[in-house]
């Protein structure tokens, strides 16, 4: 375990209407929604954390956070998945910050350490898997060019990273971001990559959705 002043946002303001039927983050899983078990797996490894979600959630994440075991505020966030990031970031008082998505439940502690360990050395850092297709750049549906297959990742969460550095690079930036490592690639700032885990699955698919309950009804 790496030891350090570190808080979770963990992002759970989505629709995530993908999936079908209720937001996918609260399908309940062993008696617990998805998001309470990704926030579960940062138990020993934060000082607190910063849940994220809809305005008509907020209660019901109150009263579902009261169980984990660390201290945990819970905000509303905005129409946008960066946008409810900034929110979540901006609440943070540690020298480090980690953002999860809500729908990766199975993330290991041990890839929490490995990206904690990396932040700690360069600033900043995300966990990432090879593509293990074929990459196209595309425009209007013609292919630009091919990229080879080890200059790019598919990238994961958590990433962590200084907090003083995201907020200035929030500050700076303008528009929206896809993940959050992408405001301090905007600043300048350098960012490691160290490997991620194939069952820190983001959960946005009914092939998901029943790969996780397999995961549990396997669990012991």
């Amino acid at each position: 375990m790496v030891e350090t002043a570190l808080t979770v946002v963990l992002v759970a303001a989505g629709r995530g209407t993908r999936l079908g039927g209720e937001n996918k983050v609260w399908r309940t899983v062993q008696g617990r929604p998805v998001w309470w078990w990704a926030a579960s797996r940062f138990a020993g490894r934060v000082e607190a954390a910063v849940v994220v979600v809809e305005r008509d959630r907020v209660g019901d994440a109150e009263a579902e956070a009261s169980s984990l075991p660390f201290p945990t505020s819970v905000l509303q966030g905005g129409e946008e998945r960066s946008e409810s990031s900034a929110i979540g970031l901006r609440h943070v008082r540690s020298p480090y910050a980690a953002v999860h998505d809500a729908a990766r439940p199975l993330v290991s502690r041990e890839l929490i350490d490995r990206v904690l360990r990396a932040a700690l050395l360069t600033g900043a850092a995300v966990p990432g898997l090879p593509a293990a297709d074929t990459v196209k750049r595309v425009r209007e549906g013609f292919v630009l060019e091919t990229l080879p297959r080890t200059s790019v990742v598919l990238a994961q969460t958590p990433q962590i990273f200084r907090t003083d550095w995201v907020l200035e690079a929030m500050a700076a930036s303008s528009g929206p971001v896809t993940d959050d490592v992408s405001w301090l690639e905007r600043a300048g700032h350098p960012v490691a990559v160290v490997e991620g885990e194939r069952d820190n699955r983001k959960i946005t698919t009914l092939e998901d959705w029943q790969w996780l309950r397999d995961h549990f009804r396997e669990a012991p």
